[in-house]
């Protein structure tokens, strides 16, 4: 056996297969073997001797955990930045006129009570990690590995029966907290305290299922929680529904989770009990929890057999992929709790224990990005109001007062009617959610309740049942978890079979997000009427309410992230094995199991029929078909009631001659904006790559404008794939000027997805010396332009243009292939128009298209807002709309449809429209635009010019009138129909 067994890291002594192997080993070695008798004993010894005799470094556990000190000390100087810009925003808020403190606190309710309690929260440095996980996984071990002291109970037995939360003190102490509110001080200096603060933790009889005490705190002198973290140790998943509720209230402040898993237990993930985490931890918004900031540990590793190590990670990975929101295999990890306890007094961390505290290191970092994102965007948000109260006020006070009184009566009826519209539509949505519910509740009991049903979920093989035990309540909570299992798959089944969860999607996500987006487009032509040409905060504004911006997902597909919380999960949750099956679980034994079980599970589902909660579970399984259309459309009605106040504070304010501190309040506030996002993006903001992800040659570009360069790059994927990119990196540094605008695009980016727009996978920072930082862009690579298909007489990809056909059938070929990208043209061009965006530099080169032939919008760097294009020459002259070449106002997207009509004659004649009329471009430009003679636009009287319906549209597309050009849909139908 020794031969066969070699010990070539300090981890392989703890795979010793046996006693008689270690002897071995330790003789060869020239090792005493003298009073050594079982295989711990063993382990110590050839312990000792490898340490000597390899003069292996011994590490400690702060030496592995120092990013994680860093990572404190880099949140508490984000906190201190933010804790800055939010009195500096009290301080503008409290310089503003009364009529505007009030129009804020009725969008933002007692706004100047809750900034201050966000500073107080800032201003702790308490950073929770919550330990949840089934029952006997070991969470108390594991808990006292990472602390390095036994202070919790283990045993076979659940045994934290209560919440225990571990923090740093110089001294040794418990309090004990009982539900009534009393408080016990236990000394844990000495033998005893340790004794009765475990049996203060684990106390629990067959007769009283629950603990006296709310809650153990347990200080002590921790090295790893010295810079303010608290551990908090949880009962087992499952044990009762107020503790899955507490366990609730302690994520909403929790930094981050490690979900401990028992790897011996049946294959390792137990789904009937992660799936009662899961929904937990869907039922918070993402602002209160992240799913991202979870850890899985597998543990009592040691105990699955070596050949069936790689089957069981592959079954874990498999059934944490299907039950959890955006799932990476780097946040599983697998320890024997064991073992590295057993290497600890030797000094020696174990390569599996190293790997948890690394994992720990990255946790908690992007949990404190993820809660500090939170109080920046809500701040955020009250700057973006703030400024558009102001902006608003300043366009009054232009205005002439009669017109002015007409125009805020104009617009105040439109917001009344949309007013009344938004809450008629609120209570459609609630309505028709409650009965949604009503209706799965009604089919849930009856499917419980059918002759059909119960036979599939009461019949058990004995192979299916849990073993028998002589402590009923471990054979309880063995059952409650397949019978979980078992009942959450049949009822998803059912549910799929049936399409109900699709039915339910379609009828409240399909009708009442166009209703509410309809209402954002309704607000936003009101709200822009009374902003004249300063209407870029509002497209700015409006995102930041959607919530957080949408993480790239490192080119992989997303899965249906509604799979993970299936009714199957909602429902089997509520069943309980409790004192009604304890005389059933004392007779169960190995010979008479798969009937025991079948009483036991007419049981678990009496309990759930019984359960008051069923309702309120499926009503909150449809509710979140609604999360995300319900939080705007709530917003709707107090937006537009603060508008309505806003209006007639200001009728009255525009009346009055006294003097008005608006425009430095405005500008301080602009200042602020921009000086909090430059610190978000330095400090705070979690970057999609590393640079170190991209292979790039710097030197070499792909092309460049007057904004970014391009290049090309090769990405590098975490499973080891690489993609072919399009790097565009801002030619400007990222500084106050740049930066709202550049985080504005990147939301817009994000936000677009269409065939036809070009992909975006996320960003980088590219820090240079001297503290230089350039924004990088990563987009879907392509194979070439527009330009190299019609135009382009050298290109791989040119094709005949129809005007260079000579027979009607070439011709008619020519047009179909001309078709193909004219319509994708068309498609992207029309989906960018629905966002409210407008391209502003539409022209062939800026279409691209992939090797399939997939036409892609891109260089949307110059995208902007429709309402907030004005007095602003970009682009190029020869595809300008004349109301862009000569700016005296506002443009919108038929300016885009103006150079489409130029693309169009382009892509027919195969000509470059600024080398045939760019001679007469700069003479007298606004007379060789508008005038109608002879305008400015390209000659339709050159050979085989296109057919009369098709000179009909390009001439209505580049009208010097805007309000005759078609829209991008209008000019989609006709390509579809010619």
């Amino acid at each position: 056996m020794s031969g066969e067994f070699k010990i070539v890291t300090a981890d392989d002594i703890f795979r010793l297969p046996d006693v008689n192997t270690g002897m071995k080993i330790l003789k060869t070695w020239g090792a005493s073997i003298k009073g050594l008798k079982d295989k711990n004993s063993v382990q110590d010894a050839l312990m000792q001797h490898w340490l000597s005799r390899e003069e292996t470094q011994r590490e400690a556990t702060d030496e592995v955990t120092s990013g994680l000190k860093e990572a404190i000390v880099e949140s508490k100087r984000n906190r201190d930045g933010l804790i800055r810009s939010f009195e500096e925003m009290l301080s503008i808020y409290r310089q503003l006129p009364t009529n505007h403190q009030a129009s804020l606190n009725k969008v933002f309710p007692s706004l100047e009570n809750t900034t201050n309690k966000k500073i107080k929260e800032l201003r702790s440095n308490e950073c929770a990690v919550l330990i949840a996980g089934e029952s006997v996984a070991g969470k108390s071990s594991f808990i006292n590995l990472l602390v390095g002291v036994d202070l919790l109970p283990t045993s076979q037995l659940s045994c934290s029966a209560t919440f225990c939360e571990l923090r740093y003190s110089s001294k040794k102490y418990a309090v004990c907290c009982t539900k009534e509110g009393k408080k016990t001080k236990i000394d844990l200096s000495t033998s005893e305290g340790m004794e009765e603060l475990k049996q203060q933790i684990s106390y629990i009889t067959d007769d009283v299922d629950d603990n006296e005490n709310e809650k153990v705190e347990i200080y002590w002198p921790f090295d790893i929680l010295e810079d303010g973290i608290v551990i908090i140790d949880t009962p087992g998943i499952g044990t009762s529904k107020d503790m899955t509720e507490r366990i609730q209230q302690y994520l909403e402040n929790a930094f981050g989770c490690i979900y401990v898993i028992n790897s011996a237990s049946a294959g390792g993930v137990q789904k009937g009990r992660i799936m009662d985490f899961l929904r937990t931890v869907m039922n918070l918004s993402e602002e209160q929890f992240n799913p991202q900031t979870t850890m899985f540990v597998c543990n009592k590793w040691e105990q699955v057999p070596t050949h069936d190590k790689d089957e069981v990670m592959k079954s874990n990975n498999y059934k944490l992929r299907q039950c959890y929101p955006d799932f990476r295999t780097d946040q599983v990890y697998y320890l024997s709790t064991d073992r590295a306890k057993q290497a600890l007094p030797h000094g020696l961390i174990l390569q599996d224990h190293k790997a948890i505290l690394r994992g720990i290191n990255k946790l908690l970092p992007a949990s404190l990005e993820n809660k500090h994102e939170a109080y920046y965007r809500w701040l955020s948000t009250v700057l973006k109001r703030t400024q558009f109260i102001l902006k608003v006020s300043k366009y009054t006070r232009r205005e002439n007062i009669e017109n002015l009184k007409i125009q805020i009566q104009n617009i105040e009826k439109q917001m009344y009617n949309l007013q009344q519209n938004a809450k008629a539509s609120i209570r459609k949505l609630q309505e028709e959610v409650q009965n949604e519910a009503d209706g799965l509740h009604y089919k849930v009991i009856n499917l419980l309740s059918s002759q059909d049903f119960l036979p599939k979920i009461t019949q058990w093989e004995p192979s299916q049942c849990p073993q028998a035990d002589k402590k009923w309540k471990k054979v309880s909570g063995s059952a409650s978890e397949v019978i979980a299992q078992r009942l959450t798959q049949e009822i998803n089944n059912w549910e799929r079979r049936n399409g109900i969860k699709a039915s339910i999607k379609d009828k409240i996500i399909g009708r009442f997000k166009r209703d509410f987006e309809l209402m954002e487009d309704q607000i936003n032509d009101i709200e822009g009427m009374f902003l004249g040409d300063e209407t870029r905060i509002l497209a700015d504004l409006q995102k930041t309410i959607r919530g957080p911006r949408n993480k790239k997902d490192k080119m992989k597909g997303k899965g249906d992230k509604q799979n993970m919380v299936g009714i199957g999960g909602a429902v089997a949750v509520l069943g309980t094995l409790g004192k009604e099956s304890k005389d059933v679980l004392r007779k169960y034994k190995r010979d008479n199991c798969h009937l025991k079980m079948a009483e036991v599970t007419n049981l678990y589902i009496q309990n759930i029929l019984k359960s008051k909660e069923l309702k309120e579970n499926l009503s909150r399984f449809v509710q979140r078909y609604a999360k995300g259309i319900d939080k705007i459309a709530e917003l709707i009605p107090d937006f537009l009631e603060a508008d309505r106040q806003m209006l007639a504070s200001l009728k009255v304010e525009a009346e009055q001659t006294k003097a008005d501190s608006s425009p430095a309040c405005l500008q301080s506030c602009i200042s602020l904006q921009s000086g909090l996002d430059l610190f978000y993006v330095d400090s705070m903001m979690h970057v999609d790559y590393q640079l170190s992800d991209i292979d790039c040659n710097w030197d070499d570009k792909l092309g460049q404008g007057s904004f970014a360069e391009v290049f090309f790059g090769v990405l590098n994927s975490n499973d080891g794939s690489k993609h072919d990119v399009a790097l565009k990196r801002s030619r400007d540094i990222i500084d106050k000027k740049s930066v709202t605008d550049i985080l504005l695009e990147d939301r817009t980016m994000r936000d677009a997805k269409h065939e036809n727009f070009i992909a975006y996978h996320g960003n980088a920072l590219q820090r240079m010396k001297g503290g230089k930082t350039y924004w990088v862009m990563i987009m879907e690579y392509c194979a070439g332009s527009l330009k190299d298909v019609f135009v382009d007489n050298h290109s791989q990809y040119k094709i005949e243009n129809p005007a260079n056909c000579r027979t009607i059938s070439e011709k008619e070929s020519a047009f179909k292939e001309m078709s193909v990208f004219g319509v994708q043209l068309c498609q992207g061009l029309d989906y960018l128009h629905s966002k409210k965006l407008v391209h502003r530099d539409l022209k062939l080169e800026n279409v691209l298209f992939t090797q399939k032939k997939i036409v892609k919008l891109t260089d949307v760097g110059l995208t902007k807002p429709e309402i907030d294009i004005s007095g602003t020459m970009t682009g190029s002259p020869v595809y300008m709309a004349p109301e862009v070449l000569i700016p005296k106002g506002v443009y919108n997207k038929s300016a885009d449809v103006y150079s489409l009509g130029i693309m169009i004659w382009e892509m027919w004649y195969g000509i470059d429209a600024a080398d045939h009329i760019g001679p007469r471009i700069m003479k007298t430009i606004e007379a060789d635009v508008t005038r109608a003679d002879d305008p400015l636009r390209p000659l339709m009287n050159i050979h085989q010019k296109p057919d009369g319906e098709w000179i009909k549209l390009i001439e209505r597309c580049w009208s010097p009138d805007s309000s005759k050009r078609p829209s991008a849909a209008e000019v989609l139908k006709f390509f579809k129909n010619v």
